[in-house]
């Protein structure tokens, strides 16, 4: 199996991400900013998710530390 490659995002796809979300977390709506946001795939690499934007959603660093991948 390849090894999955990570992307490092720069400030402006940071903020688009956070963008959709009106600068909240996507997943329990905590106020963020670029410097706080954690970037989530919402459909896994390993699963076959892109680094597309569609695909990225912006966390809070609690909720990417508790979701589970499912």
């Amino acid at each position: 199996m390849d090894k999955i490659q990570r992307k490092s995002f720069n400030q402006e796809e940071r903020q688009k991400i956070l963008d959709k979300t009106c600068c909240s977390c996507g997943h329990c709506g905590k106020k963020l900013d670029v410097t706080e946001m954690t970037v989530d795939h919402i459909f896994p690499l390993y699963k076959g998710g892109t680094h597309d934007e569609y695909n990225l959603i912006a966390l809070c660093k609690e909720c990417n530390n508790e979701k589970s991948n499912f």
